[in-house]
């Protein structure tokens, strides 16, 4: 029986836009949703982000055989590079104590603080691939500056984030060999089908991580 063969094109990524953050107010638990508050932070001061997922991995072997591939993901380490995060954001979620207003302390007891980011992934005709990362802790960054010239050179700053595993356990997974779990999330707007199902303003400002709070991102239907 002869293959059947698809030529397949699609556009090419080539940006992502600004950053969303927010917040987690109460922290999830297995049987209770994660809480964020009301504010989300919108900031244009994207230069570039990279995840790279971290997986414990193991193979068992058993008589003399390879038996079993066991694979977890732990977490997704996320490489910030930008201009700044919202006033104050980056302060409160590295865990600095706060002594006035601007005026924060270092302290060797660092306090965590989780909150959720979204950021839209653009291709070459404006489509957008939406992540979402509802679970997240920022490490404290280095403090580094150098002298102005005549150029003029940005000097942008590195942001190290974990993106955990929720506790809560979602239904968005209904398979149950596969933890629902989810450490990130993400919808292809560039696909017409989800464009039209979707508003791409409410996954970034509200996220998701479960049926309803999935369904609250669909978009309105516009009677014809």
């Amino acid at each position: 029986m002869a293959n059947t063969v698809e030529y397949t094109k699609r556009k090419l990524m080539t940006g992502a836009g600004d950053i969303y953050t927010q917040e987690m107010t109460t922290v999830d638990e297995p049987k209770t949703k994660p809480v964020y508050g009301e504010k989300v932070y919108q900031t244009p001061s994207l230069d570039k982000v990279g995840v790279a997922l971290q997986i414990a991995e193991k193979i068992i072997h058993l008589s003399n055989k390879p038996h079993s591939n066991v694979k977890k993901l732990k977490l997704a380490e996320i490489t910030l590079d930008a201009g700044y995060l919202a006033a104050g954001f980056e302060e409160k979620m590295s865990g600095y104590a706060e002594i006035a207003k601007g005026v924060y302390a270092i302290v060797e007891n660092l306090q965590t603080h989780y909150f959720r980011l979204a950021i839209p992934f653009t291709n070459e005709s404006g489509g957008e691939v939406i992540y979402n990362f509802p679970k997240c802790e920022l490490k404290p960054s280095e403090i580094n500056g150098e002298t102005e010239r005549d150029d003029f050179q940005e000097q942008l700053k590195s942001f190290t984030i974990n993106a955990l595993p929720l506790t809560y356990e979602s239904d968005l997974v209904t398979d149950e060999k596969i933890s629902s779990n989810g450490v990130a999330f993400f919808v292809d707007m560039s696909e017409e089908e989800t464009r039209k199902a979707y508003d791409r303003n409410k996954l970034l400002e509200q996220g998701f991580y479960d049926k309803a709070s999935l369904e609250l991102c669909k978009g309105t239907v516009v009677p014809g």
